[in-house]
């Protein structure tokens, strides 16, 4: 009942919300005037970074059944994540993908896949209202509910709001998890589009139970108790809390009025006056690891107190980034940026609920990019980033992109994409400063230096590419637990293959991933993944039902995967327990009759053909069979 109790006092709060905006008139005229010819059935929505370049995609109204039955938000975008064995709880990418994050980073992202962020929202333009509706019901009361709205308010505003909830006890004891998301946007540009703004607000709160893993991993895997729910775990009464909110303005002006009349000179002038931004956001998060009955003989040690523990950190940022840019044409010869972010950051610890110690960060982000397109087809694209302040001091960044597009016949035929980066960055503050009842550290890292590069090839339905990256002084939780830093070079590279083939009949999708590193002792990844499916499809009944059913497979070949500890939500070493070759089937049928779709899915149905040796994490095991329903409505009127 808790859910649909969220659900109803969601649904009033949004009708208010909704009914206060609709008294706004008297705006002007739509933002982009042929909008009145778009198809019906067309979704017209930007992101964020598009925002500056009005990049706005259009989207016909989803009619497909692709990937419906993905709904777990670390699956959606790729299944090559190592998961605890149950939605909403921590996860880890298999795919070595390390990303510059300019100023302050804490260093916690266990849970990001769960959190909604300002900077991957859509902001939708379309003149009719779109709401989407999704529900999925599962094994042991598995809920999942999402609601996605957006409508026009007058003429020129549009608002939406994204809802997210995930209720799930899991298989085994203390693995239960309660999500709960939502996010505001609203966006405005005046009628020639010489003023833009968008804004957001998000709320993120994460409960994630810790059970620490099976005590005895043998009365599991020789099935010596059906009943999962008694076999015994390392932590009876742990959990993990993360909350987090968020607002963001994003507003553009541009210096001269644009003249409609005479655009192609507009778009030729690379030295008009240009166009000033600013961004400005603030954000609040905490994360607190609690232990009412601790087990001593799975924490590393105890440093001030053996009774029930609380240990939270608590985070504040305020970020104020002005930027000017040339142009906001895609098509001009030469595109120059210039920017600058003020960032301010307090981070508290508070242990067993008393003992406090603040410390506060002040940066400065200093960034250019150049945008050189020599023709048509190619475009040569160069960034870089420089920090001045705390804990960052010094960092940087350059990655440069070349991008040759191919055409035939008057249309894009292929992609070719070439990039290269360096950077120097601080190691974050996690991995060098933390104190708590069971783990304490104070480090001084060298910064981690990285060098990379990368070619991909884009045709039609399919996409091939290779990676490369040499890290110099990378950081790491070892096997004790605690970080570690590695003094010299590890190389690594992966290589990938992906393929989604449709036919009128058939549709396939392969993505094989391989990779390699020259030091597998610190940075352990399974050598080989493949996420493959395979459906059947037709139209029944004068083409009112699509049918569509099919197999998805999910492969990882076997290594030393890295363990969980919940006190310090973190993936470290182990040399204790080797991950079999792990094979994963789900047999799914969808249908969808109009705009509602539905899917019913027996997930990992070959885990009853064999023993029950299926981890990504040590100790974790993921779910056995189970059957999966969902439903995903769609309004767009």
């Amino acid at each position: 009942m808790h859910i649909f109790k969220t659900i109803f006092n969601f649904h009033n709060i949004s009708f208010l919300i909704i009914t206060l905006l609709t008294g706004i008139n008297g705006l002007a005229q739509d933002t982009t005037e042929n909008i009145q010819n778009i198809d019906s059935c067309a979704i017209l929505y930007f992101t964020p970074n598009d925002f500056l370049n009005f990049n706005v995609t259009t989207l016909r109204l989803d009619t497909t059944l692709n990937n419906l039955q993905t709904y777990d938000p670390v699956t959606k975008t790729g299944k090559f994540y190592a998961t605890l064995g149950n939605i909403g709880l921590a996860h880890k990418n298999l795919v070595f993908s390390p990303t510059f994050r300019a100023g302050f980073d804490l260093g916690i992202h266990s849970f990001d896949q769960y959190l909604y962020s300002s900077n991957r929202l859509k902001y939708y333009t379309t003149p009719k209202a779109y709401t989407e509706l999704f529900y999925v019901m599962g094994k042991l009361k598995e809920q999942f509910f999402r609601i996605n709205h957006s409508q026009k308010i007058g003429k020129n505003l549009h608002v939406g709001v994204n809802f997210r909830i995930i209720d799930a006890f899991g298989d085994f004891q203390r693995q239960k998890s309660t999500n709960n998301n939502v996010a505001f946007k609203t966006s405005y540009f005046t009628n020639n589009k010489r003023y833009g703004i968008i804004a957001s607000y998000l709320f993120n709160s994460i409960k994630a139970e810790e059970n620490g893993g099976l005590m005895v991993d043998s009365i599991f895997e020789k099935k010596l108790e059906s009943d999962t729910k008694q076999i015994p775990v390392n932590l009876t009464a742990a959990e993990n809390r993360l909350k987090n909110s968020h607002i963001q303005v994003n507003h553009y002006y541009q210096i001269v009025k644009p003249d409609s009349s005479d655009i192609e000179k507009n778009k030729s002038n690379i030295f008009s006056p240009g166009i000033l931004h600013q961004s400005i956001s603030f954000s609040k998060q905490s994360l607190t690891y609690e232990d009412q009955n601790p087990n001593y003989d799975y924490y590393p040690t105890v440093y001030y107190d053996s009774l029930p523990s609380n240990t939270e950190l608590k985070l504040k940022q305020l970020e104020n980034a002005f930027s000017w840019t040339n142009t906001m044409d895609q098509t001009s010869p030469l595109s120059l940026t210039l920017g600058l972010k003020y960032q301010y950051t307090k981070v508290t610890e508070i242990l067993n609920w008393t003992s406090s110690q603040s410390t506060n960060y002040l940066h400065f982000i200093y960034s250019g990019a150049l945008i050189i397109r020599p023709s048509q087809n190619m475009s040569f694209k160069a960034k870089a980033e420089w920090i001045n302040g705390d804990i960052n001091n010094n960092d940087h960044q350059i990655k440069a992109t070349l991008n040759n597009h191919f055409i035939r016949n008057d249309q894009l035929f292929s992609l070719l994409e070439l990039w290269a980066t360096y950077s120097s960055q601080s190691q974050p503050w996690f991995f060098q400063y933390y104190n708590s009842n069971y783990f304490q550290w104070n480090e001084n890292f060298n910064k981690i230096n990285m060098l990379a590069g990368g070619l991909s090839y884009h045709q039609s339905f399919w996409k091939t590419g290779i990676n490369y990256y040499q890290l110099s002084d990378y950081v790491y939780f070892a096997q004790d637990t605690l970080p570690a830093q590695f003094q010299g070079n590890i190389d690594l590279f992966h290589l990938y293959i992906d393929n989604n083939f449709q036919t009128p009949t058939f549709d396939f999708y392969t993505k094989v991933v391989y990779q390699n590193q020259s030091n597998k002792e610190i940075i352990r990844l399974p050598t080989l993944m493949i996420d493959f499916s395979a459906y059947y499809q037709k139209l029944l009944f004068k083409k009112a039902l699509k049918i569509q059913v099919g197999l998805d497979a999910f492969y990882n070949t076997s290594y030393y995967a890295d363990n969980y500890m919940g006190a310090i939500r973190s993936f470290y070493l182990q040399d204790e327990k080797k991950i079999n070759n792990l094979l994963i089937l789900d047999a799914v049928l969808k249908f969808q009759v109009k705009t509602a779709r539905f899917f019913l899915a027996w997930k990992h149905f070959n885990s009853m053909l064999g023993g029950n040796d299926y981890y990504f994490v040590p100790h974790h095991p993921i779910q056995g069979a189970r059957i999966n329903f969902g439903i995903s409505w769609t309004f767009h009127d």
